[in-house]
């Protein structure tokens, strides 16, 4: 996953708002267990760009973590 995430950071230091590669690095840190921080990617991508999925992906995200439960 690290690759993954470099390559995405790698993309968003050229294109900061593009809402593709923001949604592709909030799934990797969820994949990482890096909870809190796709949820801060993931709401960072809603504000550019709203997508129905993240949505459920971000209200199961934050469940979890109110609860300290896993997905």
């Amino acid at each position: 996953y690290q690759l993954a995430l470099e390559w995405c950071e790698m993309v968003l230091a050229r294109y900061p708002s593009h809402p593709r590669f923001m949604r592709a690095k909030g799934s990797i840190l969820m994949l990482m267990g890096e909870r809190q921080k796709a949820i801060e990617v993931y709401e960072a991508a809603e504000e550019i760009e709203s997508d129905p999925q993240v949505r459920q992906v971000l209200e199961k995200l934050r469940k979890a973590e109110a609860g300290g439960g896993g997905l």
